[in-house]
């Protein structure tokens, strides 16, 4: 055990901790986990009466809080049937989920590297939106540089400074966004043209970019 060894208050009042030195803290924030269920961060078994196994805690004479007394909070959880609670938050984040998943399959491009034409970037614009449900008209659209992992920063610095005419603090940043996030925005405008410039730019050195609505 060491000093990073915690309990949460729920696992603490559901495990014996009579003779034992204990401490208590209050985190306002994030980033801490409880360590219930971890063998390797206690000396000795905590057999917790939420999340032990059954035979252990019959084995020590104890009962399952959740099959006896119900678990504390959660209104109906004291039988073997899902409260509709937990199955409503279930639901709920599987269908974030999805959506978020549909959402990135209708806006990713297809191909990289295609024949830019400003016909066939606002036929796929056109149809993103409505796999998206939106029917408003796009008026910006993007130029997005992808990681292939195969170009060197190198090489990403040297055409973004030719093709954005930036700086090469800003070609370094795009670089370490391109390698950190797997892609990034070089430019947003209204204008296709412009931005088919760029992509071409971008593709004379065979890197991966596709234009689509901003």
């Amino acid at each position: 055990m060491d000093d990073t060894c915690v309990l949460c208050t729920r696992c603490f009042q559901a495990t014996d901790h009579s003779g034992h030195d204990t401490s208590f803290s209050v985190n306002s924030g994030t980033g801490g986990c409880c360590d219930c269920g971890d063998p390797e961060a206690w000396k000795i078994p905590l057999r917790c009466r939420h999340h032990s196994n059954l035979d252990e805690l019959e084995e020590a004479g104890l009962d399952p809080i959740i099959s006896s007394a119900g678990a504390p909070f959660v209104s109906g959880y004291n039988n073997n049937e899902c409260p509709s609670s937990v199955r409503r938050s279930i639901e709920l984040t599987i269908a974030v989920v999805l959506e978020f998943i549909l959402e990135t399959f209708a806006t990713s491009p297809v191909n990289l590297n295609p024949q830019f034409d400003e016909n066939s970037i606002m036929e796929d614009a056109r149809n993103a939106s409505f796999a998206m449900g939106d029917d408003e008209p796009q008026t910006k659209f993007a130029v997005v540089l992808w990681n292939d992992e195969v170009h060197s920063f190198q090489d990403v610095i040297d055409q973004c400074i030719e093709a954005l005419r930036c700086s090469m603090s800003e070609a370094k940043r795009i670089a370490e966004t391109v390698d950190a996030s797997g892609r990034d925005v070089l430019r947003v405008s209204t204008s296709i043209p412009e931005l088919i410039d760029i992509a071409t730019t971008m593709t004379n050195v065979s890197l991966s970019v596709s234009i689509r609505a901003a």
